[in-house]
């Protein structure tokens, strides 16, 4: 019985790394294996796929949220394709998301996240965490996590290096998952190698992650257009709100003076 017990309320995530006691995403962590299988089943979450979880902040954003602990509601990532217009098919349900930052004219459908952290689904029902709270901002972690995509979808470094540096982009053409036609995106992003098996060769592409929350994405390279930004240090970027210090983005906690 106590063998049966333990297998029922086995936890889902894995690995050393954790969120802070603090948070109330430590508490989406505690969440058991047959609790986490229904809301990857519902999101349509691939195993081996990245995706983000984090607090909402605002009360008309709860209805997106499969976990309530104590005041807090845990928005998790859809999977699902985006459409802005209702529709019979099961959709994603939200736009943009942000992590602390919110931008000014910002669509209805967005979505405003106190805390974020980007985890990974692993097989049999598991995942773990890849960028904690706020890692998303910093270049050296960014850096971590593009290397561990690397190698789980074997592709090539063409970075020389290079810590991934941060680019805006308009998506023209279409969408690509997460990243919507027609909205444009500061992100973190490296050049790599995407492998063409059935050509025998290996084509240019990037790697990159949306600077405000992390969700990362891959795509061929002439895909679209990434502007690089010139950007110096104490260079201030989003509305002043995050000054460019190392190779991060630090919180202006004097923006409004």
């Amino acid at each position: 019985m106590f063998y049966l017990n333990y297998f029922v309320m086995e936890k889902a995530l894995i690995g050393q790394k954790r969120s802070s006691l603090h948070s109330a995403l430590c508490s989406f962590e505690e969440i058991p294996v047959k609790e986490w299988k229904a809301t990857r089943d519902y999101n349509c979450i691939p195993a081996g796929f990245l995706f983000l979880a984090g607090v909402v902040k605002y009360r008309h954003h709860r209805g997106l949220s499969p976990y309530k602990f104590d005041k807090d509601y845990i928005f998790v990532q859809s999977m699902l394709p985006y459409s802005p217009e209702m529709s019979n098919q099961k959709r994603r349900g939200f736009g943009q998301v942000y992590s602390l930052y919110e931008p000014t004219g910002i669509y209805d459908d967005d979505v405003v996240l106190n805390e974020t952290a980007i985890y990974q689904a692993m097989p049999d029902e598991h995942f773990r965490l890849i960028l904690a709270d706020g890692e998303h901002r910093h270049a050296k972690c960014v850096a971590t996590m593009f290397a561990q995509m690397r190698e789980d979808q074997r592709l090539e470094d063409f970075s020389d290096g290079a810590s991934p540096k941060l680019y805006r982009v308009t998506f023209q053409k279409k969408s690509c998952g997460y990243f919507l036609k027609g909205r444009t995106y500061y992100v973190w992003a490296m050049p790599i190698g995407i492998p063409n098996f059935q050509e025998g060769r290996i084509n240019k592409g990037w790697i990159f992650c949306d600077a405000f929350c992390g969700i990362p994405c891959v795509i061929d390279f002439e895909r679209e257009e990434f502007e690089a930004l010139q950007l110096s240090e104490g260079d201030k970027i989003a509305d002043g709100m995050f000054i460019y210090q190392n190779d991060k983005l630090v919180y202006n906690t004097h923006r409004h003076d």
